[in-house]
């Protein structure tokens, strides 16, 4: 008898099932199955591939560690990252370029232009990317007015900087699904 991970089933005493079509499916990096048979998740799989871009983010915050450490914290997952230390800055940024941006993160209280009108400003601009807001003691009027612009998160500080992440990692995940629904 050969070895069993050769022949799975082979032997009619084992409990392994010998129905092939309960076996799983391997699939070459080609996308074909190991038998040669051609399968649907070729086109699925480089339409998935195409849109697994990693999310492109502009942070504004005015304290300068701060924006630092989450921009290098984003980055080391893989997320493109550029930052600016208030909202005029962002705003700027974003200005040139509106569609360059996925995903904005912002505080509310910075100089020269708070995170409210920076996110209403970069939408009459064109940014269609998502909101999250990461900001201290916002006021419940702040809540209210942020939910009008339909932010996709609002996470107080202080907070571990982990929570952020793992809201970013969900919109990727969100965004990705999109897209690739879009895409099909």
């Amino acid at each position: 008898m050969t070895p069993a991970h050769a022949e799975r089933g082979a032997d009619p005493k084992s409990p392994l099932t010998t129905d092939r079509r309960c076996a799983p499916q391997l699939i070459h990096l080609d996308g074909r199955l190991l038998n040669g048979v051609p399968t649907q998740r070729t086109s699925l799989m480089k339409i998935q591939k195409r849109h697994r871009q990693p999310l492109r983010i502009m942070c504004a915050d005015d304290n300068r560690e701060l924006v630092e450490l989450i921009a290098e914290s984003l980055q080391f997952y893989g997320y493109r990252v550029e930052w600016a230390y208030d909202g005029k800055e962002a705003l700027s940024t974003i200005a040139v370029e509106p569609e360059k941006f996925d995903l904005l993160i912002t505080d509310m209280d910075m100089p020269h232009l708070d995170g409210y009108e920076l996110v209403v400003q970069a939408q009459a601009l064109g940014f269609r990317g998502k909101v999250i807001v990461f900001a201290g003691a916002l006021s419940a009027q702040d809540r209210e007015r942020f939910g009008a612009l339909s932010v996709e998160a609002i996470i107080d500080k202080p907070a571990n900087h982990r929570q952020l992440i793992g809201v970013v990692a969900r919109l990727q995940t969100e965004l990705w699904e999109q897209s690739n629904a879009d895409a099909a």
